[in-house]
């Protein structure tokens, strides 16, 4: 596991008889079937083994003690073992012939839930470390506390070229802008990847322009949250789409528009997926139903009560109509409640007078409304600023379709 003799991490003495990158080999070998081995087991594990085949001439069971692993582990953290991972895996790259041709890189995150406290009561400016606390658990998981990591993976051979940890509440948005700052961008032009690929985190206005103008070509999904895409979800028709070539993708459809979000020309790449559009419809009448008959029960409740004053009759309608999803309300309207004050029977010169406000109405589901999800179901959007079509149609949806393997 030596990177060029050494010269990332060379030994800081003539004493120092086992080398910074002899001891991470030795690590990585005790790691393959006695990852939970204390450091002081190390030299019983290789008692037995051709250590010198393995590992280096010279080197003996007894001189991978605690000590010497002890340090090694402190080189390391100094030198950050982000950056000598990414050096390391760059140049395993180069060795394979994987940094020829077209290449395409592939961005992401995952959890990894445990057990424990550890520091996740302490503030983070009064540590050094991650935090594991909880956040979004990807494993689902969410009453344990975890860690993040980050990852770019070489497609073709699936080699980690990057990674990453992070603390358990880590938003997936701030940390991919700056792994995108801190490494992608770093990369010299010759070695960059043709196509950086990502999930819809990747999809923020700082982002993908950073990426744009640091000259690398990029493809993502772009996030359901944007007006536009809401927009032309809503209008799309998919009768009017392209098929496939790739028999693969049959079905999926797709149409292609031109979008500048973030002020960078990039063509959104608009897909339908029946077999999603089948799923997701399922769940929407599910949803559909039980969260209409919520709002209906909520309408009730809110007609039967009787408001002191007409303006909070008023704001409580208003606010009702705000929150309402599923539901369509006809005349709904304020009205004065007229009666006599007082208990019993009331006197013949009394007159009524205004006991309180009251909201009146009645309220119903529409078909075209449902219909109208419906239509939206299945659909999702990939964005790439390959404006000149590198790749066809086909081999975007493959490449980000791969992205979740």
């Amino acid at each position: 596991c030596k990177f060029e003799n050494d010269t990332l991490l060379p030994s800081k003495s003539e004493q120092q008889l086992v080398s910074t990158g002899t001891c991470l080999k030795a690590f990585l070998l005790n790691g393959l079937g006695f990852s939970e081995r204390r450091l002081y087991l190390m030299p019983a594990f290789f008692e037995d083994k051709p250590i010198e085949l393995l590992l280096d001439k010279g080197v003996s069971a007894d001189r991978l003690n605690d000590d010497r692993l002890g340090r090694c582990l402190d080189d390391l953290y100094d030198y950050g073992v982000t950056n000598l991972f990414s050096q390391i895996s760059g140049r395993a790259c180069e060795v394979l012939g994987l940094d020829k041709g077209t290449q395409t890189w592939h961005l992401d995150s995952t959890s990894f839930h445990v057990d424990g406290k550890y520091n996740r009561n302490l503030k983070a400016e009064n540590i050094s470390t991650i935090q594991i606390n909880k956040g979004y658990s990807r494993d689902h998981r969410p009453d344990l506390n975890q860690v993040i990591l980050n990852m770019i993976v070489e497609q073709k051979a699936g080699i980690s070229l990057y990674m990453q940890a992070l603390s358990g509440n880590t938003n997936d948005k701030t940390s991919f802008q700056e792994m995108v700052e801190k490494h992608v961008l770093s990369l010299e032009v010759p070695s960059r990847p043709i196509y950086l690929v990502a999930d819809s985190a990747l999809y923020t206005a700082n982002t993908i322009s950073s990426l744009s103008l640091g000259g690398q070509t990029w493809l993502t999904r772009v996030p359901a949250t944007i007006q536009e895409v809401q927009n032309l979800t809503s209008c799309v028709d998919v009768s009017q789409m392209h098929s496939f070539e790739d028999k693969s993708l049959g079905t999926y459809r797709y149409i292609c528009v031109g979008s500048t979000y973030g002020e960078v020309r990039q063509e959104w790449m608009i897909v339908h997926s029946a077999e999603a559009h089948k799923e997701e419809v399922i769940t929407l009448s599910k949803n559909y139903a039980r969260q209409s008959t919520q709002e209906a029960k909520g309408w009730t409740k809110l007609a039967e009560k009787l408001f002191t004053c007409q303006k909070d009759a008023q704001d409580a309608l208003d606010d009702f109509k705000k929150k309402m999803k599923y539901l369509t309300l006809h005349e709904a309207k304020v009205e004065a409640v007229w009666g006599y004050k007082g208990q019993g029977r009331p006197k013949k010169e009394q007159e009524k007078v205004i006991l309180g406000y009251q909201i009146q109405g009645s309220f119903g589901c529409e078909i075209t409304h449902f219909e109208r999800l419906c239509a939206q179901k299945g659909i999702f959007i990939i964005a790439t600023n390959d404006i000149i079509g590198t790749y066809t149609p086909d081999e975007r949806l493959l490449a980000y379709k791969n992205k979740a393997k």
